[in-house]
C-alpha cells in the first residue's frame, strides 16, 4: 500500500528496484494533493487504485501465511501473466521475464533454493518453460489448479 499512501508522506519507507526498462515522472506532492481535492474524478480514481492495492496486500499476507511454496509461485506467475496480458505483452502464453530466482524468492517469502526446486518441478511437469529471459505458460489450467489448491 505504500505506493498509494506515499502521497501523504514526506518520504517513502521503502526502496524500489526496476527489473526492466521503465519510464517515470515526478509529481510535486502539493500539486497532486491539490488535484485530488479539486477534481472528484481524480479522487475517485485514486481511491480505486488504493483499494486494489489494499486488496493485493491483504492477498499477499494470506499467501505468505497460508499457502505452500508451489501455490505462492504459481499465483505470482499467474498474476504476472494477467497483468502483462492486459497490456498486450503476452503472446501464446510467452512473455519477457526478467525476474531471477532472488526476485521470485523476495516476492514469495521463500529461499532461492526452494524457488529453484519448485520452478524445476514446474518445468518437469511441463507447466512452464523458462528460456533465457522469457517465460512460457505451457499449462495454464495446471498452474491455476496448483494456485488454488488448499
Amino acid at each position: 500500500m505504500t505506493s498509494a499512501t506515499a502521497v501523504f508522506q514526506d518520504s517513502s519507507p521503502v526502496s524500489i528496484e526496476a527489473v526492466s526498462d521503465l519510464r517515470y515522472c515526478t509529481i510535486d506532492k502539493a500539486e497532486l494533493r491539490a488535484v485530488l481535492t479539486s477534481d472528484r474524478r481524480v479522487l475517485d480514481a485514486f481511491f480505486e487504485i488504493w483499494a486494489r492495492k489494499k486488496d493485493a496486500v491483504e492477498q499477499l499476507a494470506s499467501d505468505l501465511g497460508h499457502r505452500t511454496a508451489e501455490q505462492r509461485i504459481a499465483r505470482l506467475l499467474l498474476d504476472l501473466t494477467a497483468r502483462l496480458g492486459a497490456r498486450g505483452l503476452v503472446c501464446d502464453g510467452r512473455f519477457a521475464f526478467p525476474l531471477r530466482l532472488q526476485h521470485i524468492a523476495d516476492a514469495t517469502g521463500l529461499t532461492i533454493v526452494h524457488v529453484s526446486r519448485v520452478t524445476g518441478t514446474m518445468r518437469k511437469l511441463s507447466l512452464i518453460e523458462l528460456d533465457g529471459r522469457f517465460l512460457t505458460i505451457l499449462n495454464l489450467g495446471g498452474l491455476k489448479n496448483i494456485s488454488n489448491a488448499d
